[in-house]
């Protein structure tokens, strides 16, 4: 279980895979809130193998975590339902243009000036526990791509704050 180091998206990032004990994943998520000291967002995906969840993935600053294989996925669905917000719909709202509800990763990253380029590897196998590092950084791609975008996006809307309620 330990950590790898890939470039994702020009950053190097830490990545933890977990098996699906739940001790150890309360565990890391633990810790992965703890490293947030600058900033909230999170970058968060379930994959799906015939609609049902294989894979939670988690990132944020420079620290990703993969869960492979979930045996229960009731926590971490409860909790991606109650706290996550669509980027899409984010973006939309806190910049004011509705036409960014509908884009997908690349597009809203490419409309904010973020450097997230679509992913040219293949995705790792959803039923696998062990994966090299390469299917590492291309498992994380996308989640870290939407930590960086989201991370964007509210970095304006508080910048906007900041503007707005000045003396």
């Amino acid at each position: 279980m330990r950590p790898y180091e890939v470039d994702v998206h020009g950053v190097k990032v830490t990545v933890s895979v977990v098996p699906g004990n739940a001790r150890l994943v309360d565990e890391k998520i633990l810790w992965l809130k703890s490293q947030q000291q600058r900033n909230r967002v999170m970058g968060t995906e379930l994959k799906f193998s015939m609609s049902i969840a294989k894979m939670f993935l988690v990132c944020t600053d420079s620290r990703c975590l993969i869960i492979p294989r979930l045996d229960d996925t009731s926590a971490l669905t409860c909790m991606i339902q109650n706290t996550a917000v669509e980027l899409g719909y984010l973006a939309a709202m806190v910049l004011k243009k509705p036409s960014l509800e509908k884009k997908g990763l690349y597009e809203l990253a490419d409309e904010i000036g973020v450097d997230v380029k679509p992913l040219t590897g293949a995705f790792p196998d959803l039923n696998s526990e062990v994966f090299s590092k390469e299917e590492i950084k291309n498992a994380v791609h996308d989640v870290y791509g939407s930590y960086l975008v989201g991370n964007k996006i509210l970095a304006c809307f508080n910048f906007w704050v900041i503007i707005q309620n000045g003396p």
